[in-house]
């Protein structure tokens, strides 16, 4: 769900809305929202100043079965009221709403308190006693997916993709597990690291952005670095600081590692719908392609020829790419819903 379609409910349960007023951080994010005038604009101002008025060090966090079921007698009460505006004379009705805004402010107060009390260092239960809840996140195939972490990083996830991360991170450091492809844009934080962690690599950053390209089905894990700096290791191996343009490669079948310069429009081709080939093998299109549009591909027969191809196809359908590449390499195919069939 997009910002503009949020309820004053909705911002009070998103995590990086309250994060981002609690840390006073993400401020241009919220200005730049805020001048489009959206039609929900008064429900993001009314969860600001519930948040805003709050004092967490005053609040004592509730249980949360004392949590629910307040809530939930709340939400029962408001049902009883409307229920009953159909035997009231009408009349009668017009001082109604303003129940239903007091049972809905407390409602959303109760959850504002327990909410922000998730959020305060020291607050509710002991650190070693809080229950650690991971959060996963994934691009469906033929999707690409946005995320926007609660220190207010954002993340970019190619199709298949999936990140793991620990809801609101630890005190030390930002971890995330990545399988598949993503795009990371770090928020600075000297006191937490920003640590991707994939197919046993480390990439360790504190504010800057890159990408890591690590699917399961290829031999190497890639990370490009376009701003900042990082570093990427293994246990028990190496250990490489990253420059703005410096890109690492490490194949898993070899065990052996690459550092060379990219090309930052080819690498990030993808976040802007772009895909891009340069002397690419016929498995390598294929798989890509695979991963592009969520569809599989079946031969009739072999092709005799060895594929570099190379082009760029942006914001394409499925179909136009197939004709472009049967031109060229010339092959038949028939496209019946997610299966491609190829015959050379």
């Amino acid at each position: 769900m997009e910002y503009n379609e949020y309820t004053t409910e909705d911002f009070l349960k998103d995590e990086f809305f309250i994060s981002s007023m609690i840390n006073s951080d993400a401020e241009d994010f919220w200005k730049d929202w805020t001048n489009t005038s959206p039609a929900n604009l008064s429900d993001y101002n009314l969860a600001r100043q519930v948040i805003l008025s709050l004092s967490y060090k005053d609040v004592k966090r509730p249980q949360k079965t004392d949590y629910e079921r307040t809530l939930n007698n709340i939400l029962a009460l408001d049902n009883d009221l409307r229920q009953s505006t159909k035997k009231i004379p009408r009349q009668k009705i017009l001082t109604l709403p303003n129940v239903f805004k007091v049972a809905a402010s407390i409602a959303l107060l109760i959850v504002s308190i327990w909410v922000w009390n998730q959020y305060q260092p020291g607050g509710g239960m002991n650190q070693q006693d809080q229950e650690i809840v991971l959060i996963s996140k994934t691009a469906a195939h033929g999707q690409k997916t946005t995320v926007r972490l609660s220190d207010g990083s954002r993340v970019t996830l190619n199709s298949g993709g999936k990140i793991t991360y620990e809801k609101g991170f630890s005190e030390k450091k930002r971890k995330i597990e990545l399988t598949g492809e993503a795009y990371f844009e770090v928020a600075k934080d000297v006191d937490r690291p920003f640590v991707v962690s994939t197919r046993g690599i480390c990439t360790t950053a504190l504010g800057t952005s890159f990408n890591i390209r690590a699917f399961g089905d290829e031999s190497d894990v890639i990370i490009s670095l376009v701003t900042g700096r990082v570093s990427v290791g293994q246990k028990e191996g190496f250990d490489v600081m990253l420059n703005p343009g410096d890109q690492l490669k490490y194949n898993m079948e070899g065990n052996n590692v690459e550092q060379n310069q990219f090309d930052t429009t080819n690498i990030l081709a993808w976040t802007k719908g772009i895909i891009v080939f340069e002397n690419a093998s016929m498995e390598k299109v294929i798989k890509e392609l695979e991963k592009w549009y969520g569809v599989t591909f079946e031969f009739e027969n072999n092709s005799n020829t060895q594929w570099k191809y190379s082009g760029k196809f942006e914001n394409q359908s499925l179909n136009n790419v197939l004709e472009n590449l049967s031109y060229s390499q010339k092959f038949h195919y028939d496209l019946n819903d997610k299966t491609v069939k190829l015959k050379f």
